[in-house]
């Protein structure tokens, strides 16, 4: 199952119908729109999802529109149940290497990131909670992405 998961990437075919892959016309539409109005530094926010990552956005022309940041649901169901925590570790791999718009991904961790912005660039803390079965619960950082804002294109340091 995770081959064949991670193999979409390789041939171009959405992975995920629930997200930007899967609603290419769509997306589109939303780039060229954004272009029209003269921004071409995106930066998206997503959640509620089963993984965290960061990935790049890019047209079909292959033009940079910025950057995404996903975040889990925190009471989202993991994927652990099913692949277990190497299962898991390993189907991140796979995703990020069959998928070139994917600049890091985590399933195994629920949590929130904490986003610090100012005009030159953006630092955004993957955060992880340990339970959401008690009031007691430990945090942790386990990721960080910088980005850079100047050219009119936000990157990846």
């Amino acid at each position: 199952l995770l081959d064949t998961l991670t193999q979409l990437g390789e041939f171009g075919v959405p992975d995920d119908l629930d997200s930007w892959s899967g609603y290419p016309a769509a997306r589109e539409r939303f780039f060229e729109t954004s272009q029209n109005a003269g921004a071409s530094d995106l930066l998206v926010l997503s959640g509620d999802s089963h993984s965290y990552w960061a990935n790049t956005l890019q047209n079909d022309r292959g033009e940079s529109m910025g950057v995404e940041l996903g975040s889990t649901g925190i009471t989202s169901p993991s994927s652990r149940l099913a692949f277990g925590d190497e299962g898991v570790h390993e189907f991140d791999k796979l995703n990020q290497a069959t998928n070139q718009d994917i600049v890091w991904t985590d399933s195994r961790h629920r949590g929130y990131i904490r986003l610090e912005l100012n005009h030159q660039e953006a630092k955004a803390d993957f955060i992880a909670i340990s339970n959401v079965v008690t009031r007691e619960y430990e945090s942790r950082i386990v990721h960080t992405e910088r980005i850079d804002n100047s050219d009119g294109a936000l990157r990846y340091l």
